[in-house]
């Protein structure tokens, strides 16, 4: 990110219109001059035109670069957060297709919950420390999130098994499903009470919400490993992609 970062703060410093145009016009002029075997105004021209885009390049290197760091970072946010909508929506769309409307609900469940984490921590008064119930929260959705997509694989996996293995699959997934169930439902919770501390005044410690999401990430984590152990079962969808 760090790369593309600085790459775009570069083009919008010195590949601005305002930038480029003097010079492009300053080249331009000599080229001119050159078929005419030389044109003194032509010249002078040439050069002040460069030298004025150069000059407004450094110019915009000295006083903007803060600015343009900041345009550019936003950019790359909004680039991002389109990205991954994006790919919730996709992921939205296909647990639809499974006839199951629990792991759809549950994914929309995490992304309002998020938003709503999000929006809250916004206000002045608890910007500075909602850092890490934020990170946390970020953690939990990320991992539910993927648990989720691997239940849809799951259930995509069963459609190509003989009926006892695929009731044996769809317990496995029924198992996960109420995992995440659990720890969506934790995050409401936690959820509920940070809307209450944002009512209080400021100060209010927020201990105990960290733990109450490190409850919710302790069930995503037992989650995760019941996925690792589905890898490691004959005829799963994971073996078979490893073969």
């Amino acid at each position: 990110m760090f790369q593309e970062l600085r790459r775009r703060v570069l083009r919008k410093i010195f590949l601005a219109p305002t930038v480029v145009m003097p010079v492009v016009a300053g080249v331009s002029a000599w080229l001119i001059s050159w078929a005419g075997d030389g044109v003194t105004t032509l010249n002078l021209a040439g050069l002040l035109a460069i030298l004025g885009g150069v000059g407004w390049a450094a110019t915009r290197a000295i006083f903007g670069t803060e600015k343009y760091t900041q345009e550019a970072f936003q950019e790359l946010n909004q680039a991002a957060a389109k990205s991954e909508a994006d790919k919730l929506d996709q992921l939205d769309y296909l647990l639809s297709q499974d006839d199951d409307p629990r792991d759809q609900e549950l994914l929309r469940m995490l992304r309002s919950q998020r938003a709503q984490f999000r929006e809250l921590a916004s206000q002045p008064s608890l910007v500075a420390r909602s850092t890490e119930v934020l990170d946390r929260v970020e953690q939990l959705f990320r991992a539910s999130v993927k648990n989720l997509a691997e239940c849809y694989k799951l259930w995509e996996e069963s459609r190509t098994l003989g009926r006892t293995e695929k009731v044996e699959l769809m317990n496995e997934r029924e198992k996960l499903l109420n995992e995440i169930h659990m720890a969506v439902k934790q995050v409401q919770t936690s959820l509920t009470e940070y809307k209450r501390i944002a009512k209080k005044a400021v100060g209010t410690d927020l201990t105990d919400l960290r733990s109450e999401l490190e409850a919710s990430m302790e069930i995503a984590k037992k989650t995760e490993e019941r996925l690792r152990e589905l890898e490691l079962s004959p005829g799963t969808i994971y073996q078979r992609e490893a073969e």
